[in-house]
C-alpha cells in the first residue's frame, strides 16, 4: 500500500523519532534503534494508523479533542476544520459529572498527550468513551483503546499527523501549508 506521505516527509517532520525508553506495549510500533539508544518508530505501521484513526473518526459524529498548550494551535485547527469539539484545559467532572457546569457528552475523545492527559484518559475509562491517542515509544497506553504511535515532543511532527487525518476524512485536497498557517 502507497503511503499517504513519503517516507522521507516522515523522517523530515520526525513523526517516527521516539523516545530512548520504550512502554512493553509499544515494542510492536518499532522499527529500529539509533546507535545513541533513540527508538524509531516503523513508518509503515504510523501510516496504517492513521489511516485506520481517520476511519475511526469518521465514524462519530460527536467528537471531543483535548489538546494541550504544546499543540494547541494545531489541535484546535483541526478540531475546527473537522467540526469537532476543542478544549486545551481538561478539568475534572467535565465527562463525569452531569451537574458541572462545563459537563460534556461525547461519543469519543481524543488525547494528544497520554501523559499530560491522563486525568481526562481516566475519566474517558470511567464513562465508558473510547480513547484515541497519540502516544510516543515511552507514553503510558493504559485505558487507549486506539494507539496513534508518534513523536509527540515535536509541534511539527504533530501538525503533520492532524493533517494527514483530516485529509483522509474529508477527501479533500487541503495542502500541508494551508493546514500550518
Amino acid at each position: 500500500m502507497e503511503l499517504l506521505i513519503q517516507k522521507s516527509d516522515y523522517a523530515k517532520y520526525r513523526i517516527n523519532k521516539g523516545g530512548l525508553s520504550i512502554s512493553n506495549k509499544f515494542k510492536k510500533f518499532l522499527s529500529w534503534r539509533t546507535s545513541t539508544g533513540r527508538n524509531m518508530m516503523d513508518i509503515a505501521k504510523i501510516d496504517q494508523r492513521i489511516r485506520l484513526g481517520a476511519k475511526l473518526l469518521s465514524n462519530y459524529k460527536d467528537v471531543l479533542i483535548i489538546g494541550t498548550k504544546f499543540d494547541e494551535k494545531y489541535s484546535k485547527k483541526f478540531a475546527e476544520l473537522m467540526g469537532f469539539k476543542f478544549l486545551s484545559k481538561f478539568r475534572c467532572g467535565m465527562l463525569s459529572n452531569p451537574e458541572y457546569k462545563g459537563y460534556l457528552e461525547p461519543e469519543i475523545i481524543f488525547v494528544t498527550n497520554t501523559e499530560l492527559l491522563r486525568n481526562a484518559i481516566s475519566e474517558a475509562e470511567l464513562v465508558g468513551l473510547p480513547v484515541i491517542g497519540y502516544c510516543n515509544t515511552d507514553s503510558n497506553l493504559s485505558c487507549i483503546d486506539y494507539i496513534i504511535p508518534i513523536n509527540t515532543t515535536s509541534e511539527k511532527a504533530l501538525a503533520v499527523a492532524f493533517w494527514l487525518i483530516a485529509k483522509e476524512c474529508l477527501n479533500k485536497k487541503i495542502t500541508l501549508e494551508e493546514f500550518l498557517e
